[in-house]
This record gives structure tokens, sequence and C-alpha cells, in this order.
């Protein structure tokens, strides 16, 4: 961790251990805040001639705006590339270009608080809502791309609305809910109150416990094909909580490991790029 991530950390558990002493309630509804909040992701930086030259889409989503890009329209098939969390659409260049050289149009978004978009925070739901809109507004969609959090979203999605010809890609899909938020508590070291308080902030919500918001929860159910893609070293989405999925040996899904990437190079490899077209183009 470099050193100002560990002065910010240090400050955070000060002001939330202070806050608790006054209000439990408060104090949850703050982490919860602090969960949902992207720090200091804004990124400007100069987009690739692939980007400049593609056509930029708009919507609202909650008064704030959503912008995004699309490439290679009109096509008879259509992918939807989702991104994680402290993320943003540039960085799915590569990703881009794969699935249109393969004749796909593609449609990628900068999630709410991310890239060019506006807000504040980004939480599953919300993202699940985004991905909702893109279909009424510019599908159907017929695959979709997603990593870390666009996973989740985007099997909540389609939990919703979901069909035996579309295609799914999850590379190190945001599995458990639970298992983040115990990250969270972890870098955070807060009472059991607290913890307890925020699990009920969640649930206010959508009427539904953290355990809900589940990719594993999801993908048995689905009828849509599945590819999941997942490292044993990443340390952002545990693996264990993938191996819970690759165990029941569904019929719908194809799992890809690997090893020694982690959570970030893993959607850049050549290997997983090629496993992506065969699974795509089959």
């Amino acid at each position: 961790m470099r050193l100002k991530q560990r002065i910010f950390v240090a400050y955070i558990k000060a002001k939330f251990n202070l806050l608790s002493k006054l209000s439990t309630k408060m104090t949850a509804q703050k982490v919860f805040k602090l969960f949902c909040t992207p720090l200091l992701y804004k990124p400007t930086i100069a987009l690739s001639k692939q980007f400049q030259e593609a056509a930029q889409l708009q919507f609202m989503l909650h008064k704030n705006s959503v912008k995004g890009y699309r490439f290679n329209h009109p096509q008879h098939k259509r992918i939807l590339i989702v991104h994680g969390f402290q993320s943003a659409a540039f960085k799915f260049d590569h990703i881009v270009k794969h699935c249109v050289n393969i004749g796909y149009e593609v449609l990628i978004f900068d999630a709410p608080a991310h890239g060019n978009s506006g807000g504040k925070r980004l939480h599953a739901l919300l993202y699940k809502e985004m991905i909702q809109q893109i279909n009424e507004l510019y599908g159907p969609i017929d695959a979709y791309i997603t990593h870390s959090l666009g996973g989740l979203a985007t099997s909540l999605a389609l939990d919703e609305n979901n069909n035996d010809t579309q295609k799914l890609i999850l590379i190190a899909p945001a599995t458990e809910t639970t298992s983040a938020i115990k990250m969270l508590f972890k870098l955070l070291p807060l009472s059991k109150k607290v913890q307890q308080a925020f699990e009920q902030v969640i649930y206010t919500i959508n009427n539904q416990p953290s355990s809900w918001y589940s990719v594993a929860r999801v993908v048995p159910q689905l009828q849509c094909k599945v590819l999941w893609i997942h490292d044993k070293n990443d340390a952002i989405t545990p693996f264990e909580d993938a191996k819970k999925t690759l165990d029941m040996q569904l019929p719908h899904v194809q799992f890809i490991v690997t090893e020694h990437l982690g959570h970030q190079k893993i959607y850049r490899n050549h290997g997983v790029l090629e496993h992506i077209k065969t699974f795509l183009l089959n």
C-alpha cells in the first residue's frame, strides 16, 4: 500500500472509530457510502484512435449522465462490455478491437462515478439498472463481456431476463458481496454492532441481504451459455468463491482457471482473449 493510501486508511479508521462511539447507524451509513465510492478515480488520459473514432453515446440515469461508445455499427450481433469498480471503458480498448475483428458491434460505457460519466457512487443495483437501460436503448444484446463488479451487475440483470441464445463472459467476477464486505471490515476493524448495522443498510436498498448479491446464486439458474475465467491468485475476488460454482459442473458453464494473472492482468492476457474469441464464435 502506498504512503498516501496508508495515511488515508489511518484517517478513515480514526474517523469511523470516533463516529461509532456517537452513532452506530450513522457510522454504518458512512461506511456504506465509502464502500460504494471509487476513490480518486477520474482518469484524464488521451483516448486511443479507436475510441476517438467511435460513436459517442449518452443517456441519463437517476439525474446523472452515463457516457459510452459504440463501435462497428451496425452488425448482426452486439456485445456489451461491462468494466469493474475503479475502472473505465478505455481500459478495454484491446477487447473492443478483438470483438470488432470477429464481426461484432460493440458497446461500452463508463459506469456511474467512473470515467466520463456523472455521479459519486456505484453499487451493484445501480449498475444493473444501467445495463438494463442500455438494453432498452441500444439492444438487444447478444453477448456480455464483464470484469469484476461488472460481472455481478450483469448477472443480476440477466437474472431477470435472459435466454439460451445469449452468451455471458465473466472475467474475475465479484462473485460474493459477502467476501467484499469481509475485506472492507478487515481494513476497517469496526465493532460487530457497526457491521450488523451495515448489513441493515444494504437490506433496506432492495429488501435483500448482502448474500443475495451473488454471481454464484444467479449463474446456476441462467439459460444463457457462460464462460467463467478466474485466476487462482486473485486477491480482489477470491478464487475460493468461484470454485463453489466450478465444483457444481454445470452443463451451461465453461470454466477457465488461470494462474499468476491476478485480478487485472487476466483480462489483458492473450490466452484469455483467445478463449473469449473461441467462445463467441462457437
